[in-house]
């Protein structure tokens, strides 16, 4: 087990004190650690928050939520939503949220 699912329950609740959440993490295709973890946490967010899976080349973000998460992305893919969308991108947890 990686250490992110330890932390899902803060991670959890910092995404459901939001109100209108939008997760978003690669496709995990190789780590069945991302994908239990997903799993996981999936059970514990609100049912505003939304997940959204993509491939690491699309960064494309909707514009509905109030708040925006990355959930374990490649430093690659951090870089390119920084710089296309300009967005300060602190680190919370293992976890990143995104403000413009």
């Amino acid at each position: 087990m990686t250490v992110i699912f330890y932390i899902n329950i803060p991670i959890a609740r910092t995404v459901n004190s939001a109100s209108k959440p939008l997760i978003i993490t690669e496709f995990p295709e190789s780590s069945v650690d991302t994908i239990g973890n997903l799993l996981g946490m999936s059970h514990q967010i609100d049912a505003q928050a939304k997940l959204l899976l993509r491939s690491p080349k699309n960064v494309e973000i909707p514009g509905k939520f109030t708040d925006i998460f990355l959930y374990s992305l490649s430093q690659e893919l951090k870089t390119q939503i920084a710089k296309r969308n300009q967005y300060k991108i602190p680190t919370i947890y293992a976890m990143l949220k995104i403000t413009k």
